[in-house]
C-alpha cells in the first residue's frame, strides 16, 4: 500500500511541478483553443495544470501550444518523465506478480 501512496505522491508532485514552471515560461505558450485565431492572448494558471494533468496522465491533449524552443523542451521533459515513471511502475508490478506467481508454488 505504501507503495501505492508513493507513485500517487509522485505523480501528483509532478503535475505541481510542471504546472508552475509551465507558468513561469507562460510567454512561451499560447491558449489551444480554436477561438484563438491570432495566437495573442496569455494563457491561465488553469491552462497550466490542465496541460500539466494531461500529459501526466498519458492524454496526450495540451490546453496550452508551444511557441518557443524552451517550451517544446519543457512540454517533452514532463512527457519523458512521465514515461519513465510508467516504465518503473510497471516493471515493479510484474517483479511483484512474478513474485506472488512463485509463492504459490
Amino acid at each position: 500500500m505504501i507503495a501505492v501512496l508513493n507513485t500517487v505522491l509522485f505523480q501528483l508532485s509532478c503535475v505541481v511541478l510542471f504546472s508552475y514552471l509551465y507558468w513561469i515560461y507562460i510567454d512561451d505558450f499560447v491558449p489551444a483553443t480554436t477561438s484563438n485565431k491570432n495566437k495573442k492572448t496569455k494563457g491561465e494558471f488553469i491552462d497550466c495544470f490542465y496541460t500539466s494533468i494531461t500529459i501526466q496522465a498519458g492524454v496526450g491533449y495540451n490546453g496550452l501550444d508551444p511557441i518557443s524552443d524552451t517550451a517544446k523542451m519543457l512540454l517533452m521533459t514532463q512527457q519523458f518523465v512521465m514515461i519513465c515513471a510508467n516504465v518503473i511502475i510497471f516493471y515493479l508490478f510484474s517483479i511483484h506478480l512474478l513474485n506472488l506467481h512463485h509463492r504459490k508454488k
